[in-house]
C-alpha cells in the first residue's frame, strides 16, 4: 500500500487511505501506517478536519474525558462495547502490519512490537482510560463501533464546517 502525503494548515500527515470525507469532499479521517520511519504509531485513525478538531477540543475542555471515564467505571455494557472497539482496532492494526509492514515490524524493538500488538485504540493501555476524544471520534468515523466515538459524534452540533474551511488547505 502506497504512503501518501496530506497537508492541512501547518500540519503534514502521511497516510495510507482517506477514510472519511465531509460533504464538500475534504478529508476528515485518514488511515495511518502503524509504523512510520522505524517508529511504532499505534493510532491508525487520525482526525484531520480542522473543524472537527476544534469542536472536539471544546468537548474536552468541558470535561467530557472525565465523563466517559466515569461511564466506563459505572456502565458494564458501555465498557464491554469499548473493549470490543479496542479489540477491533487492534485486529485492523495487526492486519495492516501483516500485509504491508512485516519487515518494518520485525526491525522494531520488542517493547515497540508489544505497543503495536497489545495496546488498544490510539495506543491506550488501560481500557478504563480515554486519552483523548479526537482519537475516539476518528476511530468511530473510521468504521470502528467505538461507543465513546459515537457519543462524541452525537454531541457535536454539526459534523462539518459551514464555510468550506478546508478549501484553504492543500489536499
Amino acid at each position: 500500500m502506497k504512503l501518501r502525503l496530506l497537508k492541512k494548515k501547518d500540519k503534514v500527515y502521511y497516510y495510507l487511505k482517506k477514510i472519511k470525507l465531509c460533504p464538500y469532499g475534504y478529508t476528515q479521517v485518514i488511515l495511518s501506517p502503524p509504523i512510520f520511519k522505524g517508529h511504532p504509531m499505534p493510532n491508525i485513525f487520525w482526525l484531520v478536519c480542522p473543524y472537527l478538531l476544534k469542536q472536539v477540543s471544546y468537548l474536552e475542555e468541558k470535561g467530557y474525558i472525565k465523563k466517559f471515564e466515569e461511564k466506563l467505571k459505572n456502565d458494564p455494557l458501555f465498557l464491554e462495547n469499548y473493549i470490543l472497539a479496542h479489540e477491533e482496532e487492534k485486529r485492523i492494526r495487526k492486519k495492516l502490519i501483516d500485509l504491508y509492514f512485516k519487515e518494518e515490524f520485525n526491525n522494531l524493538k520488542e517493547k515497540e512490537k508489544k505497543v503495536l500488538i497489545e495496546s488498544g485504540i490510539g495506543g491506550i493501555k488501560s481500557y478504563f482510560g480515554v486519552k483523548c476524544l479526537h482519537l475516539h471520534l476518528a476511530s468511530f468515523l473510521g468504521g470502528i463501533k467505538n461507543p465513546i466515538g459515537l457519543e462524541v459524534f452525537l454531541s457535536l452540533k454539526q459534523t462539518y464546517c459551514s464555510d468550506i474551511n478546508c478549501s484553504n488547505f492543500s489536499l
